[in-house]
């Protein structure tokens, strides 16, 4: 397997169990104590016990146990998120509906490791060649854009909510006002409610089955009308589930690593009232960037005015964020540091939204809230969705950043206090709110767009980031006393500049503290308690019905 991602028993052993045996090995088994002991396993891969699960997986199934030890020592992890996702709904479609004997339990047989091992080979890889399939996977399995969920309330609550009020000016749309008169909950509201939904699948005990009942509700001080709602967005029935499976596959989406309908709904009503994950790591993403970013925008759609104040308030306010997140490191007063522009008219044009001068290095960037084709470009890993995307969301991007780097070049943008000719190197640089898909491969696909297009010749390779990357480039800035060019031009050459920047920097620079956007994170997450436990009394006597 190219990939180096995938372990396969085809790849391992030379043949691969069938579909027909994997569904026969599945119906032994209880869909509830399946679904609990993956959304178990899927915790245990976000605390960083992934070697630990794979060795326990290897040993139990002995077929394959000796080669798969053998690549798991050579870095290939086993078990990942999309394998357990790709399990789940091959339960969902054949496991057997009795209560589970272990509900919530930890049981791995044979059986069951033979249906983790063999799911993979049946994985679709779609294209029309060779290349086209491994992008396909690559898509799928790797290049989703990554977020914390700490730090993305907060960033969501400064853009929604904090940003606006600081910016009555720019804001056309007025987002606060809006969702409380249609949804009767402020974003505040919602994003608690969020926080608190993840917080309940991500560090509740397994044991509690995470049930929504009176008890949840006193201690957060939710109300049932308030959960249901969400409920109801990001949760179905094994039944719901099966039929949006059953959806896809007429849509000609039908492979175990096909998980639109674990997008959608990454919670499973296992039984009345009691919830199990088929999709730890889609949870997030339901609940806000594909979730509540979504809700928010779908109220500005009756008219091309609304759409057009939707667009330019959510612009200027991701604008303001960034600015407020690069003058820390970049202070007025402290001009020797290295110095920020914000954009500008000159002549016809505007300027770059920002310009970073650092000594003889200078980086370009340009800002933006559009978001990737989630449905098929990562769910169904469409080549050509991706590359429609590069043309649709980088393109006119690309060509700004030319332009203003050309006429600075040339002297017809100018910036106080820098001369062009003083500045050897100039870095392109797109950041969007939540990033842009791109691994191994693929960014070769963006690469190759810009060449076909002449653009950013003669100069470094354009480096495309999220604005939570952004935040950590300006506190490593800000904290390690290093320049964000010089950062932006290791990763430009260094073994990791296909993936995303975030790995390059925890690689090179370990973990390391955004003191901005903790700060915020912190100030959020006291509203967001205040907003949960200050109606505590109001939750008494509103169990789930």
């Amino acid at each position: 397997m190219e990939l180096g991602v995938l372990i396969s028993q085809q790849e391992l052993i030379g043949r691969r169990t069938s579909m027909k045996r994997l569904s026969l090995l599945m119906r032994k088994l209880s869909l509830a104590d399946v679904l609990f002991v993956l959304a178990g396993w899927a915790r245990r891969l976000e605390k960083g016990e992934g070697r630990q699960l794979d060795i326990q997986v290897a040993s139990k199934y002995p077929v394959v146990g000796k080669a798969v030890l053998r690549e798991i020592a050579l870095g290939r992890p086993l078990i990942f998120p999309t394998r357990l996702a790709a399990v789940a709904k091959l339960a969902l479609e054949h496991a057997d509906r009795r209560a589970g004997d272990e509900f919530g339990g930890s049981r791995l047989d044979a059986d069951f490791a033979e249906i983790v091992v063999g799911v993979v080979d049946h994985f679709a890889y779609r294209g029309a060649n060779k290349e086209e399939r491994i992008l396909s996977l690559m898509l799928q399995q790797v290049a989703r854009p990554d977020a914390h969920l700490a730090t993305s309330v907060a960033r969501y609550h400064r853009l929604l909510v904090d940003l606006p009020g600081i910016h009555p000016d720019l804001d056309d749309a007025k987002f606060d006002l809006r969702v409380l008169k249609r949804n009767g909950q402020s974003i505040t509201r919602q994003l608690a409610l969020a926080f608190a939904i993840w917080v309940k699948f991500h560090e509740d005990s397994l044991q509690d089955h995470w049930q929504f009942g009176s008890e949840f509700l006193v201690e957060t001080g939710l109300r049932n009308t308030d959960i249901s709602p969400i409920q109801t967005a990001m949760s179905g029935t094994p039944d719901d589930l099966r039929q949006e499976i059953v959806k896809e596959r007429s849509a000609g989406y039908g492979a175990p690593n096909d998980l639109r309908p674990f997008s959608l709904k990454p919670i499973c009503e296992i039984e009345p009232g009691r919830f199990v994950p088929v999709h730890l790591g889609a949870i997030s993403e339901r609940l806000l960037s594909d979730g509540l970013y979504w809700r928010v925008r779908y109220l500005f759609q009756s008219s091309d005015a609304q759409k057009t104040a939707f667009g330019k308030t959510m612009g200027a306010m991701l604008e303001e964020h960034c600015a407020e997140v690069l003058d820390k490191p970049y202070p007025r007063a402290q001009r020797h540091v290295g110095r920020l522009y914000r954009e500008h008219r000159y002549g016809a044009h505007d300027g770059a939204d920002f310009a970073i001068f650092e000594g003889d290095r200078a980086a370009f960037i340009e800002v933006g809230t559009d978001r990737p084709n989630w449905r098929d470009v990562l769910d169904r890993g469409d080549v050509d969705a991706y590359r429609s995307d590069i043309e649709l969301l980088l393109r006119h991007r690309i060509e700004q950043l030319d332009r203003k780097i050309s006429h600075f070049r040339a002297g017809q943008l100018c910036f106080e206090g820098q001369a062009s000719v003083f500045t050897s190197e100039i870095y392109p640089v797109i950041c969007l709110l939540d990033g842009f898909p791109t691994a191994p491969r693929l960014r070769d696909e963006i690469d190759l767009r810009i060449r076909a297009w002449n653009l950013l010749a003669g100069l470094p390779r354009l480096t495309i980031i999220s604005t939570e990357e952004l935040e950590m480039l300006a506190a490593l800035v800000r904290t390690k006393r290093v320049t964000m060019s010089n950062i932006i031009a290791g990763y430009t050459i260094s073994s990791e500049r296909d993936e995303p920047i975030r790995n390059y920097l925890l690689s090179t620079c370990g973990d390391f503290r955004d003191p901005f956007m903790s700060s915020e994170s912190e100030r959020v997450m006291s509203l967001v308690k205040s907003e949960l436990f200050a109606r505590k009394s109001d939750a008494v006597g509103h169990p789930v019905t």
